[in-house]
């Protein structure tokens, strides 16, 4: 199975959520389509966990490339910090040059980008490729200046440019977090409202930016 078959067999997952959802609806008595009250929110954790879905599976479909593309190198990145020093680094620079850098020493600063020299044991690590910045970061190390203009130079329609994207999709990111990390409460404990067509708008979104990146990275 190809990566990008992999990605889609993942997305599968958030068409099965969203059904479930409509059926749960229906056997309740409830239109889908409605607010839900206190005694039906659970069933909002289908549509909430479709969005997550998705996020996850554009995530791991680029720890896959990068994998792929980079080999030996990959194992060279530390899980401990963020991929925007990456982008501090010149758009020439390869993998080979970021990776060879003394290990972290206990003093190390968090938050600080690190590169281990990779023939060193590091074990494997799973980085986060979902915010625009990490997508740019990643597929810098692959020798793409930026990935969200390469991508959106393959995107017709409207609200397609590089800053839409990157918009687009920082909203879906806090939306996850909103889920991920308060249990999509609002600062006051209401429940956050979501509706199933949102997560499939999520999906959509997610599968359009994962075949352009699929093509940039493996059909230019």
């Amino acid at each position: 199975m190809s990566l990008y078959e992999r990605f889609q067999s993942r997305m599968s997952a958030v068409d099965k959520l969203v059904n479930m959802y409509r059926e749960l609806c229906s056997a309740r008595g409830i239109l889908p389509r409605g607010r839900l009250d206190e005694a039906h929110s659970d069933l909002l954790w289908l549509p909430r966990s479709a969005v997550a879905f998705s996020l996850a599976a554009m995530d791991a479909y680029v720890d896959e490339v990068v994998t792929d593309k980079l080999g030996e190198y990959r194992a060279c990145v530390s899980l401990y910090v963020p991929m925007k020093n990456v982008l501090e680094q010149p758009a020439s620079a390869t993998c080979s040059s970021l990776c060879m850098h003394p290990s972290p020493t206990p003093d190390t600063d968090r938050g600080t980008r690190i590169w281990v020299d990779p023939s060193q044991p590091s074990g494997r690590t799973s980085l986060s490729f979902k915010s625009p910045e990490e997508l740019i970061a990643a597929y810098r190390l692959l020798g793409h200046a930026d990935i969200i203009e390469s991508i959106a130079a393959i995107w017709p329609g409207p609200a397609c440019t590089p800053t839409d994207i990157k918009q687009k999709l920082n909203v879906l990111i806090q939306r996850r977090n909103q889920i991920t990390y308060e249990g999509d409460r609002d600062p006051e404990g209401h429940i956050r409202q979501i509706h199933p067509h949102y997560a499939t708008r999520c999906k959509s979104f997610i599968e359009n930016m994962v075949i352009r990146l699929h093509r940039v990275a493996y059909e230019p």
